[in-house]
């Protein structure tokens, strides 16, 4: 289970989603977030526009103290939306925030600044991707309720993407359980969200494009419908798995050889 802690109250039902309801905290706090079973290895940040030249301050909690963690940051220090990104490694530690305890994160960033932000979660694709894409697509975008990113699609698209692997037979054997039980497969256990990214951004944009067409068979009919197939023929079969449940990419994880046939 994904948790998100900030000032001590666990605020994960709300801010787990991309539904565009704020929350704002000053640059002096940190945000913890973790998953309470094993380490995770990215998460997007969905945070507001705001012009900053801060520096992200990323830590892992090692059994004893928190570490100061290397990453890639696409928020640019919480001033924007984007994936943060860093590996993940035996030495993190579970600690405990107000009674639960989780394979935590933290984070704040250096600026002076309050922040907002509308959602903390995985997305396998982002706006930069889509941009690579269509140049053109955040003119698309209706801003008109400050909604400043595609992340309910991009959100769409990695559900769409983890049923697709699901209806293909795909599960984790709980190795603490006996052999027969199975854990549903979900998108903390893809260990390499580069693998489904270019699915995922092809997907997304299908979403968009569907959502503005009015009839079918106008442009944005067409394009919804060629980024779908693009989608599903940019899949990769190999897909790694989380099969051990330690958050770690090693030679126990499945590398899944998988033909995907379903929705997308």
């Amino acid at each position: 289970m994904f948790k998100i802690f900030y000032n001590n109250v666990d605020i994960s039902t709300v801010a787990s989603l991309f539904e565009f309801k704020d929350f704002s905290f000053p640059n002096d706090d940190y945000v913890y977030f973790g998953h309470t079973k094993k380490p995770i290895n990215s998460i997007f940040i969905n945070a507001s526009k705001i012009n900053s030249t801060a520096t992200l301050e990323l830590q892992y909690y090692d059994g004893s103290t928190w570490i100061d963690l290397s990453n890639d940051d696409l928020t640019e220090g919480l001033s924007q939306p984007g994936l943060i990104t860093w590996t993940a490694t035996k030495n993190m530690k579970p600690s405990v925030q107000s009674g639960v305890t989780a394979y935590f994160f933290r984070v704040k960033d250096s600026s002076a600044l309050p922040k907002t932000i509308r959602g903390i979660n995985c997305l396998f694709s982002t706006d930069r991707d889509l941009e690579r894409e269509f140049p053109s697509i955040m003119r698309y975008l209706n801003d008109d309720n400050g909604i400043n990113t595609f992340c309910m699609f991009h959100e769409s698209s990695r559900d769409d993407i983890i049923t697709d692997l699901r209806n293909t037979g795909k599960y984790i054997k709980n190795s603490y359980l006996s052999n027969e039980q199975r854990k549903q497969l979900d998108y903390w256990d893809l260990l390499d969200i580069s693998e489904v990214k270019q699915a995922s951004t092809y997907l997304t944009l299908s979403k968009i494009f569907n959502h503005l067409s009015d009839e079918a068979g106008d442009r944005w009919s067409e394009l919804s419908s060629n980024y779908r197939s693009d989608a599903g023929h940019s899949l990769t079969p190999l897909i790694t798995i989380d099969e051990n449940q330690d958050g770690i990419k090693d030679d126990d994880d499945l590398v899944s050889n998988t033909v995907f046939v379903g929705r997308l």
